[in-house]
């Protein structure tokens, strides 16, 4: 199995597809399979947290105000200067540009990573979780960002990743 094997298996079909990955996240060893939307537009997302946001302000204006208001203004400007390029995105300049539609580089390790919207994880083996004291302000993004299309979005090393299954094939990864 080569890294050349998984790409091409990735990059097959055009447009959103399925795939289905066996991952060990990197953090806390807990090994999970996740299945995941490949080709899924973060700027399609955005525009649908905002919608998502917009009618939260309107219909539960007491829902923490101050987080709604600050996602809301983080979404805008990201879709206003292009995604990854907002003042507050963390990692800025962490990655190559995508190397084909779902997989991008990490500029340090020279790692690939796959990237799509999860929309299921079964773990199959617990990790260790170490608690994280958060501030409230923190809590309360993170309980409205709960709420949005774009939540479920995210990062793969394929490093980690021992199994993948997409387009009707599968491959295994030792």
């Amino acid at each position: 199995m080569t890294t050349d094997d998984i790409m091409d298996l990735v990059a097959k079909g055009k447009g959103a597809r399925f795939a289905h990955l066996t991952y060990m996240a990197k953090g806390t060893g807990e090994t999970a399979r996740h299945t995941v939307v490949l080709g899924a537009n973060i700027a399609n997302l955005y525009k649908r947290d905002i919608a998502k946001l917009e009618e939260l302000q309107l219909t539960q204006p007491s829902f923490h105000p101050v987080a709604v208001a600050a996602l809301l203004a983080s979404r805008r400007e990201s879709l206003t200067v292009g995604i990854g390029h907002n003042s507050a995105y963390t990692c800025e300049d962490v990655y190559s540009d995508t190397v084909i539609p779902g997989v991008r580089v990490h500029k340090a390790s020279g790692g690939l990573q796959v990237i799509g919207l999860s929309i299921a994880k079964h773990v199959v083996q617990k990790g260790t979780y170490k608690r994280v004291a958060h501030s409230p302000a923190t809590l309360a993004k993170m309980e409205v960002a709960k709420l949005l299309p774009s939540f479920t979005f995210r990062t793969f090393c394929l490093d980690k990743v021992s199994r993948i299954a997409a387009n009707g094939e599968v491959l295994t990864i030792e």
